[in-house]
């Protein structure tokens, strides 16, 4: 909007200005901001700003970006003033090699279908259940070590990355209470709702609703056209004996419900098979079986 409402020669000066109502211009000698960000947050802001990125990208620009709207494997990297032939060898290998990364787990069922990395990067689930999550401070009593280990166990791409971080916490600060255990839990089902590109987990009442994207969404056509929809319904019957699943529409959003999750713990191992080829529990990462997760 800036950038089109003073496009004329000398404009620099209103631009400047503008960025610093979107940013705040910060302390003389100090980092704190006084813009927008100061009132939603920095990661908030930021993921704001990558979802009309990619929203961009995929309507408005979508010839210059070579993307056809809903086609996730044709859009070209052109992140930073680079000519065209001029992007480096090491980003595209450090793109691939975290793409290799977070696909390495992932089951054959998923493999099989269409990438969806761009979406990931954006997607944040909501995942509700009424147990306590948390790093208690009786558990960990540095407030600035609780608030680090929630950053990078929320980082965590893959199931190993995950039990990797269990092990760290273990032998730092003893067996995981079950306040933290649920930290986990609530850290792998939203690791699985991304893969599926659901946008909400509800487990309660001997019950788990798994919310679908809204048919306007930006991820529905990969949901629902490009095959996650009906794999996801396959997955549901292989597992109708022990779980049967209902399925209701309302207000244009699908909710899968699913019958006999009568903790979260249940709920992990019932997803967990979905997107890992790992035959392991979930409670595995608390356990003497953790070196079968890291492998």
């Amino acid at each position: 909007m800036a950038l089109e409402e003073f496009s004329d020669l000398g404009s620099g000066f209103h631009i400047a200005m503008r960025d610093l109502d979107i940013r705040g211009a910060g302390d003389l000698l100090g980092a704190e901001q006084s813009g927008f960000i100061q009132d939603i947050g920095f990661e908030l802001y930021t993921k704001i700003l990558n979802e009309t990125v990619e929203e961009l990208k995929e309507n408005e620009f979508s010839e210059l970006f070579g993307v056809k709207q809903g086609d996730a494997s044709s859009i070209k990297d052109m992140d930073g003033p680079r000519s065209t032939g001029q992007v480096s060898a090491q980003d595209n290998g450090d793109k691939e090699a975290r793409t290799k990364t977070e696909n390495e787990h992932l089951s054959p069922v998923l493999e099989g279908l269409p990438s969806v990395q761009r979406h990931l990067d954006t997607l944040d689930p909501t995942i509700e259940f009424d147990p306590s999550a948390l790093l208690d401070q009786e558990y960990i009593q540095d407030s600035v070590e609780r608030i680090n280990l929630y950053r990078t166990l929320a980082s965590s791409s893959t199931y190993p990355e995950m039990a990797q971080w269990v092990r760290d916490v273990k032998d730092r600060f003893g067996t995981l209470p079950d306040e933290a255990r649920h930290v986990v839990y609530a850290a792998v089902l939203k690791w699985i709702c991304r893969q599926w590109l659901l946008t909400k987990c509800t487990i309660r009442s001997d019950k788990m609703w798994l919310l679908c994207p809204k048919s306007t969404a930006r991820t529905a056509d990969a949901f629902y056209e490009q095959g996650r929809f009906a794999t996801l319904m396959e997955q549901c019957k292989q597992a109708e004996d022990t779980h049967p699943y209902t399925m209701a529409q309302k207000n244009d959003e699908i909710r899968l419900i699913i019958q006999g999750i009568d903790s979260v713990e249940t709920a992990c191992d019932y997803l967990l098979g979905t997107v890992s080829e790992m035959n392991v529990k979930v409670s595995a990462l608390f356990d003497s079986e953790l070196e079968e997760v890291l492998v």
